[in-house]
């Protein structure tokens, strides 16, 4: 069983799924395909829609593509990641909050904690340069980045 902070709550929720967060809750493909992923929340304003990036650490297979828009991020650098791990930028998904607040009273949505800001702001360069997410993303999320130190 997955131990929650005792003071999230619907209303609060919002404040733990900031740009940086890593949470770990199952994902539904476009495909129809399932599975439990780790994702990078990118945008701040979620009040009804996050956008989040999957992460995949199967960075061996040989059926993987690996696009311009993935960052590599070591484990030895990023804490929240227990496996050397490619963030997928042109895998950007929308999730609905109120999705998130279920998976979260069912147990099923773990708020690992945040990255660093130096892998923060690299995912926020590429996005800004990317050619493989939609402009309606890319303006968001950029409209929405926190200023980093």
């Amino acid at each position: 069983m997955i131990d929650f902070p005792k003071e999230i709550t619907d209303k609060t929720l919002p404040n733990f799924l900031r740009a940086g967060a890593v949470i770990k809750t199952e994902v539904v493909f476009p495909d129809g395909g399932q599975k439990i992923k780790r994702l990078v929340v990118l945008t701040n304003n979620n009040d009804e829609i996050i956008l989040a990036a999957t992460a995949t650490s199967n960075i061996l297979s040989s059926s993987r593509y690996y696009g311009y828009d993935d960052i590599f991020v070591d484990i030895n650098k990023e804490k929240m990641f227990d496996k050397d791990t490619f963030i997928q930028l042109n895998r950007v998904i929308e999730i609905p909050l109120e999705k998130l607040k279920c998976q979260y009273h069912r147990k099923e949505l773990e708020i690992l904690g945040n990255v660093s800001d130096e892998l923060l702001l690299k995912m926020y360069a590429k996005i800004d340069k990317s050619k493989m997410i939609e402009r309606k993303y890319i303006n968001r999320i950029i409209n929405e980045k926190l200023p980093t130190p």
